[in-house]
């Protein structure tokens, strides 16, 4: 067979291995396929694939085909413009070196390694949209002792194609990975809002409202009712350092130790110590949960705290007209130092009162503009709706109508407890 044809023969054989490496979008098994058919297209000893690590700028070996193949995937990388194929990466034109012993460019240092000789190399790089992805190395050629000019366009062909279907690999990885973590993420949000009531339950003498809308797909603030007598109730309410996932997560934590501690029917400020004890034993690093822990009496009429770090909540009158924040009892958060003293505080609770607990996330909700809701646009709300019955959707329609259509940055959690 003549040079002609033989040119033609392994142009035609394109046309097969375009349809053969697309037929996966596994990336492993496509970059062994590539590998081989280089072998068998360009007819050589040993074939290479490096891909570029953008962030390192380097050439990553990915496969290399024949018995030192798994010595060089494992230990080489070569920074852009090293080597022969550093070279190619840099300048975006492929190399054909017929006596690598001649050229300066040659990187000896695989051969060295693995006892390799290499002779002739060629060198292209794998394009998407003129972007280069990564390199491509036919080495030895086994029927000649170098690699000719006409082969040049046979391999730019080759890598041409290797590279889109490297790319679409990737691309359907990277799709594949985000529908894995959208669906864990939705399933870690299921579990975790089943640690919250879903429905509140109906207590003869108080009425709860609560509304919680997480910046991320898991919420790090909670709130809990708890029934231990047909008159009197615990409510819990707290927030996690952070965002997403670990908040999440440490989330559930804290309210199942609250939740064993609290069913041992103790004081606010003795329940958040164990608490406490508890979630500082195996310390997360950076992690905390503030909490406002409050038992209501309604036999005798009264509401006893203890605050763990949290924002005071407020007090509102809706007979007098008066607004406050609940200062008293306040100590450090949970989880941080094992050794804290907290205290529990006891106010009258009488049918005019209404309690409102919230989240930075309220206060510090922001529009376009960068600028925060902030407290007194809260007081404000409250105060014009002395009375109202619905003051807490009042407060959120308010905050929502302040953001618009900017992004969330926080969880935006609020409770409100009223004497019914």
């Amino acid at each position: 067979m003549n040079a002609t044809s033989h040119k033609i023969e392994k142009l035609s054989s394109l046309i097969e291995v375009g349809t053969l490496i697309n037929s996966t979008l596994d990336l492993s098994e496509l970059l062994g396929l590539i590998m081989k058919i280089v072998e068998k297209v360009m007819e050589c000893n040993v074939s290479s694939l490096m891909l570029i690590d953008e962030a390192a700028n380097e050439l990553v070996f990915q496969v290399a085909t024949g018995e030192t193949g798994g010595t060089l995937k494992e230990k080489f990388r070569l920074k852009i413009g090293q080597g022969i194929a550093g070279w190619v990466a840099e300048h975006n034109e492929p190399l054909l070196v017929k006596d690598v012993q001649k050229d300066p460019r040659f990187y000896s240092k695989p051969d060295e390694s693995t006892g390799f000789i290499t002779r002739s190399i060629l060198c292209v790089p794998m394009r998407v949209k003129e972007k280069i992805i990564g390199i491509l190395q036919a080495i030895n050629p086994v029927h000649q002792e170098a690699f000719c000019e006409e082969d040049i366009e046979i391999f730019m062909a080759f890598a041409n194609q290797s590279a889109i279907a490297i790319e679409n690999a990737r691309m359907h990885k990277e799709m594949m990975d985000k529908q894995r973590i959208e669906q864990e993420l939705d399933f870690a949000r299921q579990i975790q809002e089943t640690f919250m009531p879903d429905v509140l339950p109906h207590l003869k003498g108080l009425s709860v409202f609560a509304h919680n809308t997480p910046a991320r797909e898991v919420s790090g603030d909670f709130y809990d009712v708890l029934e231990f007598s047909p008159k009197e109730y615990g409510v819990v309410f707290g927030d996690v350092s952070g965002k997403g996932v670990p908040s999440g997560l440490y989330m559930v934590k804290t309210i199942s130790a609250m939740r064993f501690e609290a069913n041992k029917d103790t004081l606010p400020h003795v329940v958040l110590d164990s608490v406490n004890k508890s979630l500082s034993l195996k310390p997360q690093f950076g992690m905390f949960s503030t909490m406002f822990y409050m038992i209501f009496n309604l036999q005798v009429q009264t509401v006893t705290f203890s605050n763990a770090g949290h924002i005071p909540p407020l007090l509102v009158d809706h007979k007098k007209k008066t607004l406050e924040e609940i200062k008293e009892a306040q100590s450090s958060p949970l989880g941080i130092f094992s050794e804290v003293t907290y205290t529990s505080h006891t106010i009258p609770w009488t049918d005019s009162k209404e309690i409102l607990l919230f989240t930075d996330g309220i206060i510090e909700a922001r529009n376009n503009k960068k600028e925060e809701y902030g407290f007194p646009r809260l007081e404000n709300v409250i105060k014009k709706n002395y009375g109202h019955p619905g003051l807490s959707k009042q407060i959120l329609d308010s905050v929502h109508q302040f953001v618009g259509d900017a992004p969330q940055h926080d969880d935006m959690t609020l409770v409100s407890i009223v004497c019914s």
